[in-house]
């Protein structure tokens, strides 16, 4: 056999068994059926593609805006520590 034959076969047996796998299957769509469920356009592709940005989008702001109330946090924990230390200080008897 030459390797075109095979390849030819090969083909020719997955036609087949795509063909009897939807025809003989009873829950099997057809193509129209199908178009109407799933189109076959570039706008599925293209709200998706929207709808995972904005998600990523939000989920940046969600982590800048944590990390900017933490570092708020430090910044009054460090001005409170710090006010009380010089009252302690003022207090020092040496």
């Amino acid at each position: 056999m030459k390797k075109s034959d095979i390849l030819n076969y090969v083909k020719n047996a997955n036609i087949a068994n795509t063909k009897n796998y939807y025809h003989d299957s009873p829950s099997a769509l057809s193509s129209d059926q199908l178009n109407e469920i799933v189109p076959e356009n570039e706008n599925n592709t293209i709200i998706l593609g929207s709808l995972f940005s904005l998600i990523g989008f939000f989920m940046f702001l969600l982590i800048f805006s944590i990390r900017r109330f933490k570092a708020k946090k430090e910044i009054q924990r460090e001005n409170f520590w710090a006010h009380h230390v010089e009252d302690v200080e003022c207090f020092n008897i040496n």
